[in-house]
């Protein structure tokens, strides 16, 4: 091997070299990247979670509230056909 061949070989090295720090810095970002994606998905997940929560609760209160008003309305019912019986 002679001296322009040892350069080339040399010059493809160095550059594999250069490449290869680059994938390496470029993974080690995706691996940081990655990290926040999950945290998030994460942090959404238990967000959702609260929410549906919140949700089966108000839900709850409105078939409680609606139970209320429907019993109203029968006892109102009753008050006016009683009044009426004693009217007529």
């Amino acid at each position: 091997m002679d001296f322009s061949q040892f350069e080339a070989l040399s010059a493809k090295v160095e550059q594999a070299i250069r490449v290869i720090e680059e994938l390496k810095q470029e993974r080690e970002a995706l691996k940081t990247e990655l990290h926040s994606a999950l945290e998030a998905r994460g942090n959404l997940e238990k967000e959702v979670a609260q929410h549906q929560e919140e949700f089966h609760q108000l839900r709850e209160e409105l078939s409680s509230k609606s139970d209320n008003i429907h019993q109203a309305g029968e006892k109102v019912r009753d008050i006016v056909n009683r009044l009426e019986s004693v009217l007529a």
